[in-house]
């Protein structure tokens, strides 16, 4: 019995991107690394941070987010500042640990279909588009609208990954 028929192995996987794929928080470095841009503590950074996160998820541009993480901080954001939290925030974001990259090398391996569905902001999705690991998904839906709503489900037709037989694919998010 090939891997993609084997009952243990989906037929599909659906990923989210974020502490799914990638596990930004506490190993990566993540709010260390974007604090220190600012120039504030840790903390204070992080709280800031995920506290205007849903609506930088939700599609408010790179200016709008940092701005209000800053103003939360008391701090001004420099020129430059913006683009330099971005990139960071890509670079971080985008790296797969090798747990991931040996998860969705076996499913492939398997046989098994992935896709890929997060909402992820604009600069984030590019970069994810273009990594060296997007090639192991038949499906990437990053950073759209349609992306941003409460998963596969709600998705128009079009954007929805394959379809398999109830209990065959999985939603991992």
């Amino acid at each position: 019995m090939d891997g993609a028929a084997d009952m243990d192995t989906p037929l599909g996987v659906v990923f989210d991107l974020g502490e799914v794929l990638t596990r930004p928080r506490g190993r990566s470095g993540l709010e260390g690394r974007l604090a220190g841009l600012l120039g504030v503590e840790e903390s204070a950074f992080a709280e800031a941070y995920w506290a205007h996160r849903d609506a930088y998820d939700l599609g408010s541009s790179d200016l709008a987010y940092w701005s209000a993480v800053a103003d939360a901080l008391g701090v001004p954001l420099p020129p430059g500042a913006v683009d330099a939290l971005v990139g960071a925030e890509v670079d971080i974001w985008t790296r797969l640990d090798d747990a991931s990259r040996v998860l969705v090398e076996d499913l492939r391996r398997r046989g098994t279909r992935l896709a890929l569905l997060s909402n992820a902001p604009h600069a984030l999705a590019r970069t994810a588009e273009r990594s060296d690991w997007s090639a192991y998904f038949d499906q990437l839906i990053l950073g759209r609208p349609r992306a941003r709503q409460a998963g596969p489900r709600r998705l128009p037709a079009d954007d929805r990954p394959a379809r398999h037989p109830a209990g065959a694919c999985r939603l991992l998010r």
